[in-house]
């Protein structure tokens, strides 16, 4: 009978009887003393395994024999959609776990029937679970001695070296969120590498692009975008989710300083106390300023904006004392001449109401203050074309939610056409916040916008 040409069986527990009743030659030897790397080298064909057929011997984890009497399962060296891995064993300890349900830490399974390989930190190789190798296993160099990743490094490449990341490099590691290779705050990337309102970052070293609050698309620091800048529908014009909107559907709860159109509330002064003119139910307490509140909640509709703020409430001279007058001060912002004028109207009727209910008498001394800053179609698109020119377009916000600040250059456009265009001072407290940080890096910006502003006007 002819021999055959070398063949190599699977990694088993390789016995000459048992390979000898598979099928894989009486003549046949068997070499290697490692129970999961032996060869069978020579093997005859003779008794059943023929030319690219592999022997496929029964044998118990300890060496004596078995026969299959189970079907398949763990150990037999074919991996079931219920198993993790399956080396051709049950035990543990060598990378596949005895139960064949997971693959053993600080190993590798690469394929069914075959045996699990050690992972070794240092071999300049990621695998397993591994987050870097640089070809040691010291820490303190950017991968640690179990070949994690430290913080403040970056590991670009296996078996590279790690370096030590800085904000402004290009490169985003450690605590940082950003990296557009600067340092500069107002971007969209802080100079701390922090990720800044309105804007959205992409591959480390590339420019961050602002954000579109009510394009209906969550990005950036966005909690939320339901495809509008209106207030109390579950996300606010700052794309910020609202209270008792969780998952963008609002729900009434008394005391979280909303009143939601519809709702049972009359007030919410977000407590829920009796005592201090809205209860504990958010019902409306007789003789108290908040009445005023129902004109944003009850007059004008959930997709327009009113604001109606007390802002000072003067009354007697001594605490013994009940005092015969009392003195309230406070503001309406709108954004519409046709809310203003709703508002004024129902602001009278709910003061002199409640003057009646308590029988008192009233003086309204109601000032017509600033108009509506409304920018002009033409003169904003030439305001921003020469913006653009000078920081380019992805740092130039076209899509600004409505803000209820009142401002003298209203009076201006009521006369002429023009635009209101603000300039970005970076992450600091409002303009009329005590804390407020004028940030001196927007100045040549500022003065090469006014002054391109100029040409460009000219020249035409």
């Amino acid at each position: 009978m002819p021999r055959s040409p070398l063949r190599f069986c699977p990694p088993a527990l390789l016995l000459t009887s048992l390979l000898m009743a598979a099928g894989c030659g009486g003549g046949g030897t068997s070499t290697g003393g490692d129970p999961d790397g032996g060869v069978v080298t020579d093997a005859s064909i003779d008794g059943g395994a023929t030319d690219g057929d592999m022997a496929q011997p029964d044998a118990s984890a300890d060496g004596g024999a078995g026969v299959d009497a189970g079907g398949p399962g763990c150990g037999d060296g074919v991996r079931q959609s219920t198993e993790a891995c399956d080396d051709r064993n049950t035990r543990g300890g060598y990378g596949c776990a005895a139960d064949c349900a997971q693959i053993e830490p600080g190993f590798i399974c690469p394929a069914p029937g075959f045996a699990c390989v050690k992972v070794v930190c240092g071999d300049k190789r990621i695998q397993g679970d591994e987050q870097c190798d640089d070809g040691n296993a010291r820490s303190g160099d950017g991968c640690s001695s179990e070949c994690r990743l430290e913080d403040g490094w970056a590991c670009p490449l296996t078996g590279a070296a790690c370096v030590a990341a800085r904000c402004g490099d290009g490169r985003i590691a450690g605590a940082e969120q950003c990296d557009d290779g600067d340092t500069q705050s107002g971007d969209g990337c802080s100079s701390e590498c922090r990720l800044e309102d309105g804007y959205k970052c992409g591959a480390p070293g590339t420019p961050c692009t602002a954000t579109v609050c009510g394009d209906g698309v969550v990005e950036g620091t966005e909690q939320c975008d339901d495809g509008n800048v209106a207030p109390y529908d579950g996300c606010d014009p700052s794309c910020r989710l609202e209270p008792s909107c969780a998952g963008g559907e609002c729900v009434t709860s008394c005391g979280d300083g909303v009143v939601i159109e519809g709702s049972s509330e009359q007030c919410d002064d977000g407590n829920q106390r009796d005592g201090d003119g809205c209860s504990s139910t958010c019902r409306q307490e007789p003789g108290y300023v908040c009445s005023l509140q129902t004109i944003a909640s009850r007059s004008v509709g959930p997709v327009d904006s009113v604001v109606v703020s007390v802002t000072q409430f003067h009354a007697g001279t001594a605490n013994n004392i009940i005092p015969q007058n009392a003195h309230l001060t406070g503001t309406i912002r709108t954004l519409k001449k046709e809310t203003r004028a709703l508002a004024k109207q129902r602001f009278h009727e709910i003061v002199e109401g409640v003057a009646v209910l308590n029988k008192c008498s009233v003086k309204i001394d109601f000032e017509d203050g600033y108009p509506v800053t409304f920018n002009h179609a033409d003169e904003t698109e030439f305001a921003t074309k020469v913006a653009q020119e000078i920081v380019g377009a992805d740092k130039v916000m076209t899509n600004v939610p409505p803000v209820m600040g009142a401002e003298d250059f209203s009076y201006m456009l009521e006369a002429r056409p023009g635009a209101f265009i603000c300039i970005g001072n970076g992450p600091t407290a409002g303009l009329h916040h005590p804390e407020y940080d004028f940030n001196d890096k927007a100045i040549p910006y500022g003065v090469s916008y006014w002054a391109r502003l100029v040409e460009t006007a000219l020249a035409a």
